[in-house]
């Protein structure tokens, strides 16, 4: 209990926060729709309870997000969140700390939240604890054995809660499947609001490159330029990425996965990828471009050429329902012409939708140099694309019954820096 003044104030203080109005993503009518096919999905799987533990499941279903979801906590704070659908009948509740009530009413549409006990802001319960309460839940709602489906892909929970998880509910009577294919497999091929929002989110990359085309200076820190680049990411409406975007001087095979650098300074003669994503509501989307303090070289002119002429063929090959091995094939071909050696390019690319941190990388991959996993081209697939022969050039694609278009604006050149007027 707080002393009679303070216990005022926190009496007020909570009242007025639950006024804050919700700032919930989509309409409800998008959530429920999503529901409906994660629930055929389940039926189709012989799956009678879903319990979904990545955060990105929870965010697609019913909206919720948080910038805390416990990866790499302390044994003290074990993951505690999950939604569970059950596929006979609409029910969907959601589990987690007490601390996230006032979080999970600005961002989720969930109506039924059921926190777990002694979890609070100074207090917090057991992993043990924490799935005792969850296979004590299913029971209230007279589900007492059959298939319950999980995540096993998922970095959330951690192995020791989801060894925790798997233990209870085998001990209980259910039986412990793995259904991270299911959800992530309903949530590939995205709606009109998902494609709106990955639009919105492909703006922002575009408006963070034209920054650093227009800001950066020999001189200039790597991690200088970065700081740039989301700055106009956020000037052009975009949220910071779920993983780390870079800029980097020289080819990516040498840097492309390094955080930029505080030490290394920008030559007059280096050349600089900006290797950018941004999000909108989670929603991700990516581009790469090419940029020069003067006119590039030659070599690196022609690289750039090659890379964009494969993004070109990219926008003409595919329709919806053609198997992806006949892309690959035509992109193998491509290189092929153009003449730049055995292994020496490739594009592909990898899902992307709604992801929280620190990783945006969804289930489905594609390349025209890896191993064929069967499929086919559907209309509504979003993801990236990197078109890499030395030098990389990145793109959101969106994949359409006829064709597929990259989304960024910015043009598929050399970008010089000390021109910033004819970017587009």
């Amino acid at each position: 209990m707080y002393p009679e003044g303070i216990g005022r104030f926190v009496a007020e203080e909570l009242a007025r926060v639950a006024q804050f109005p919700s700032d919930v993503a989509f309409e409800k009518s998008e959530y429920d729709a999503r529901r409906t096919r994660l629930r055929s999905a389940m039926a189709d799987a012989n799956i009678d309870v879903l319990l979904v533990t990545a955060p990105e499941g929870s965010a697609w279903l019913h909206g919720f997000t948080s910038r805390v979801y416990e990866w790499q906590a302390s044994t003290y704070f074990p993951p505690s969140a999950a939604t569970v659908v059950t596929a006979e009948n609409d029910t969907m509740f959601y589990v987690d700390s007490a601390l996230h009530t006032d979080l999970i009413r600005r961002t989720s549409v969930v109506s039924d939240f059921r926190p777990v006990p002694e979890s609070t802001l100074t207090t917090n319960t057991t992993g043990t604890a924490y799935v005792d309460f969850i296979v004590e839940q299913l029971r209230s709602e007279g589900w007492h054995s059959g298939r319950v489906g999980m995540e096993l892909w998922s970095g959330i929970p951690n192995p020791a809660v989801m060894q925790l998880y798997r233990d209870a509910l085998t001990d209980a009577g259910y039986t412990v499947v793995d259904a991270t294919d299911v959800i992530r497999r309903v949530r590939r091929v995205k709606s009109p609001a998902e494609l709106d929002r990955i639009m919105r989110a492909q703006r922002a990359v575009d408006s963070g490159i034209r920054a650093v085309q227009e800001q950066v200076e020999p001189g200039m820190t790597e991690y200088e330029a970065h700081g740039i680049y989301l700055r106009g990411v956020m000037d052009g409406g975009g949220e910071q990425s779920a993983i780390h975007d870079t800029v980097y001087a020289g080819p990516p095979e040498s840097f492309g996965h390094e955080v930029s650098s505080r030490r290394y300074r920008f030559d007059r003669d280096d050349y600089i990828h900006v290797d950018g994503a941004a999000a909108s509501a989670g929603y991700h989307a990516r581009a790469c471009r090419v940029l020069t303090f003067g006119t590039p070289r030659a070599e690196l002119q022609r690289l750039n050429d090659i890379c964009a002429g494969a993004l070109e063929v990219l926008t003409v090959v595919p329709d919806a329902g053609m198997p992806f091995s006949e892309l690959d094939r035509a992109l193998e071909d491509y290189f092929r012409k153009a003449n730049v050696g055995g292994g020496i390019g490739f594009v592909g690319g990898y899902e992307l939708g709604i992801s929280m941190g620190a990783d945006y990388v969804g289930e489905f991959v594609w390349g025209s140099t890896l191993p064929e996993r069967g499929g086919v081209i559907e209309a509504g697939l979003v993801t990236n694309v990197e078109s890499l022969s030395f030098i990389a050039l990145i793109d959101t694609v969106l994949f359409e019954e006829k064709g597929a278009r990259t989304l960024s604006e910015l043009p598929l050149e050399v970008l010089p820096v000390d021109a910033s007027s004819d970017i587009g």
